[in-house]
């Protein structure tokens, strides 16, 4: 079976979004194409259970070739933290899913003064697509190459 995807933005779907659970794989490399990746800040959307929608302004690694948009998920939840300590402390802790991107334009507007959710979701760009990434089994392999000796 399956799922059907919502789409809540009216803008077109845009980027490839990774969020990365490792704290120590930085991805300078892209996961994709292993081309170098470059520090890019986007404006994000994000909701927190039960019912807030959040905007938050954050850089990460970007893969312009993939259009792959890095963020790490440590970095994410303190900076969550930090604007869940000001706005509801009660939302710490709670899950959270990032759903895309908005336009700058309308993110320096809505920082000035609150937009509505509506014009949020106008402004919304939903991810093309979400991934997720294993890092390489870490130790030594042994080299096949290697004879080794009879004892």
């Amino acid at each position: 079976m399956t799922q059907k995807r919502v789409i809540l933005g009216k803008l077109p779907v845009k980027h490839t979004f990774f969020l990365n659970p490792y704290e120590d794989v930085r991805f300078t490399v892209c996961p994709q194409c292993e081309g170098k990746t470059r520090i890019r800040k986007f404006p994000f959307v994000i909701h927190i259970d039960p019912m807030l929608l959040m905007t938050l302004h954050m850089s990460g690694p970007y893969c312009a070739k993939c259009d792959l948009i890095i963020l790490h998920q440590d970095r994410v939840e303190e900076l969550l933290t930090v604007a869940c300590e000001r706005h509801d402390p009660s939302l710490i802790g709670n899950d959270y899913l990032i759903i895309g991107t908005i336009e700058k334009a309308f993110w320096l507007k809505a920082s000035k003064k609150s937009g509505t959710y509506q014009e949020m979701f106008d402004n919304l760009h939903d991810f093309k697509q979400v991934l997720t990434f294993e890092p390489a089994p870490y130790g030594w392999v042994p080299d096949k190459s290697v004879k080794k000796d009879a004892p």
